[in-house]
């Protein structure tokens, strides 16, 4: 399975916000430095986590966005979930259609049933626990390096 581009950015951005001092409000441009992705992708990737209860973003000169503790109980399979949407493995419905499409075909119901199993043993870590996670395996000053 292979997470989108904007799953990806979401889930660097949540370790990042994790592993920042809770005092810190990091800025978009910050983020998206830290991260190396551009300032458009995270402004995106933070507007979704915001609308999805896991991030809160605080305009003005002393703003910047942060994690949310009440978002610690989340699991994790839940969070990629919505970060990725609901689209299938594969894409039977493309220009050219499968034909196989018109019946139930047994590699759609098995690639679906492995995304849930994927999403099921992620969600056996909660947010809060990834965090927690991070921040003992690196400093509060924690920056990306080049």
């Amino acid at each position: 399975m292979h997470l989108t581009r904007f799953s990806d950015l979401g889930m660097r951005l949540v370790m990042r916000l994790g592993v920042a001092d809770p005092s810190e409000r990091l800025t978009v441009s910050k983020l998206a430095a830290d991260i190396h992705a551009s300032e458009a992708h995270v402004a995106k990737v933070v507007a979704r986590l915001v609308e999805l209860g896991v991030a809160r973003s605080v305009r003005g000169r002393s703003g910047g966005v942060y994690i949310r503790e009440d978002a610690f109980p989340l699991g994790l399979g839940k969070l990629i979930r919505s970060l990725e949407g609901d689209s299938e493995m594969v894409d039977c419905f493309t220009e050219d259609p499968c034909p196989f499409i018109r019946h139930d075909c047994l590699l759609r119901i098995k690639l679906a049933d492995a995304k849930e199993a994927f999403y099921q043993s992620l969600d056996q870590i909660t947010l809060g626990e990834l965090l927690a996670d991070a921040q003992a395996r690196y400093p509060a000053e924690f920056v990306l390096k080049e």
